[in-house]
């Protein structure tokens, strides 16, 4: 297997597909409700929405709403945004977000959204832009004097009509270093604004909704996690724990999912594929999950005595139990009812516990309960801790 581990999430992105929030969305203009997102920092910027299918009005839910009907591209919520709307001059709404690290200069980046035109629109527009500055773009469309230039934009003459399907805007571009926030939005006056009129719609606007959001250097690779092994009927997560990530799984030669991670649950050895997609530059990583045939059940109470006699009459006069040939004790600390350590074991393999009812120095302890904490490692190599008490009478 080939790892690569990444000093940083891959995404830039810290909420790309609006699945954190703060507070559920219960009527307009509260995308701040998104973890991370908001209008312009530098002000104005309009009043952008959230939904999410944590609202159970249905009014700002997911795929339910006052607006449309839409699944997600991916999870349960989204943000939207008017890109054009006829009845004011210039009327535009921004999205905003800060990225988790400021873009290094002279890297590529492999830039991504998905949008989807809200079916009360009766306008589509081209080239919706994605832009990166240091935060402080207002909400003034750009004019040929003092143009605002996205750095990403869909193409011009493509306008973005579908109302079922999510449309992929892609492409790359080259950082200077200054970068920390991406704005999403319309940057174009009304007067360069190129939009085709519909006759689905009943709105005076060009509404879209956003997810799927990222901003990936292009030469990140394909990441499958490591190798894992698991116990018969148990199930691994593989790959790494990130949204809006192109990518695709393969188990002999099958695809099975399309994701950055995924469980799987196999009945034998089984090696998996992850293919990423940045941007067209292609990588590939493999994970091996192993099962382990053997009795992986964590010890219950049920098979550790809690009473003894150890009065020196050869009958139940010393504590014990045995964890089987594929576990191992790490430690094992008896404490007395005042929380002091009165005998302890460090084993780096052994199978079996015992005491004999002494502390460690040699003295007999006196009737009553003591405190025990176990420490040991479990069949499939992860270290468990497990408490309970031991009544003493002799």
């Amino acid at each position: 297997m080939f790892c690569f581990v990444s000093k940083s999430q891959v995404n830039l992105v810290s909420n790309p597909s609006f699945e954190t929030y703060s507070s559920c969305p219960t009527s307009q203009s509260q995308i701040k409700f998104a973890t991370g997102w908001d209008t312009l920092k530098a002000g104005g910027g309009g009043t952008p929405d959230y939904f999410n299918a944590c609202d159970m009005s249905t009014a700002f839910s997911v795929p339910y709403n006052l607006f449309s009907f839409q699944y997600a591209k991916t999870g349960q919520g989204y943000g939207m945004i008017v890109l054009y709307y006829t009845q004011f001059q210039d009327s535009r709404e921004y999205i905003q977000t800060k990225l988790l690290q400021k873009l290094s200069p002279n890297k590529t980046y492999c830039v991504s959204a998905y949008v989807n035109l809200n079916n009360f629109s009766n306008l589509a527009i081209d080239q919706i832009g994605l832009y990166f500055d240091d935060g402080t773009v207002n909400s003034m469309p750009g004019t040929v004097t003092n143009p605002v230039i996205p750095q990403i934009l869909s193409p011009m003459g493509l306008f973005i009509t579908d109302t079922l399907n999510w449309t992929k805007i892609q492409n790359t571009f080259i950082a200077n270093g200054t970068e920390e926030y991406l704005t999403i939005g319309n940057f174009k006056t009304d007067a360069l604004t190129n939009s085709d009129t519909l006759q689905t719609g009943i709105g005076y606007y060009a509404l879209y909704y956003i997810d799927n959001i990222s901003v990936i250097e292009i030469n990140s690779k394909a990441n499958a996690g490591v190798d894992k092994t698991i116990c018969a009927g148990d199930s691994a997560f593989i790959g790494i724990n990130e949204e809006a990530l192109d990518c695709q799984w393969f188990n002999n030669n099958i695809q099975i999912a399309q994701s950055a991670s995924i469980w799987v649950k196999p009945i034998t050895n089984q090696q998996y594929v992850i293919k990423q997609d940045v941007c067209g530059n292609i990588s590939y990583d493999t994970v091996q999950v192993n099962i382990k045939n053997v009795n992986c059940n964590p010890v219950v109470n049920s098979e550790i005595p809690n009473t003894f006699t150890p009065n020196g009459d050869g009958i139940n006069d010393v504590w014990h139990f045995s964890l089987g040939s594929d576990f191992s004790v790490n430690s094992f600390d008896v404490y007395n009812r005042w929380g002091n350590i009165i005998s302890a074991t460090s084993r780096a393999s052994a199978t079996e516990i015992r005491w004999d009812g002494y502390t460690t120095s040699g003295e007999a302890c006196s009737d009553g309960v003591y405190f025990y904490v176990l420490k040991y490692t479990d069949a499939k190599g992860e270290l468990q801790n497990k408490k309970g008490y031991i009544s003493l009478f002799r």
